[in-house]
């Protein structure tokens, strides 16, 4: 998973997506998105390029484990008092 803020110097965090979308090796890879903009069609513009998601900053714990946990669909991001398994590394 990559977690890429979408106002970066250099290369911006939707040209980051575009490359990593391009590249076989990383186009599976889920993508969330971090931004600070209040223009929707920029989220959505990256959604339509294959990001899993996006959350807007400025962002609570809660909000970015819920959505990862919807991104993974796994039942072990909801629950923090279990300790991990060897077999999770």
């Amino acid at each position: 998973m990559v977690l890429t803020d979408i106002h970066m110097p250099g290369m911006d965090g939707v040209q980051l997506l575009r490359k990593l979308k391009e590249d076989p090796m990383t186009a599976s890879l889920p993508v969330i998105m971090i931004t600070t903009e209040s223009r929707d069609e920029i989220a959505s513009d990256a959604l339509a390029m294959g990001a899993a998601g996006y959350i807007k900053k400025p962002f609570r714990p809660e909000d970015i484990k819920a959505l990862l946990t919807g991104i993974l669909g796994g039942e072990s991001a909801q629950d923090d008092s279990s300790e991990p398994d060897e077999g999770d590394f």
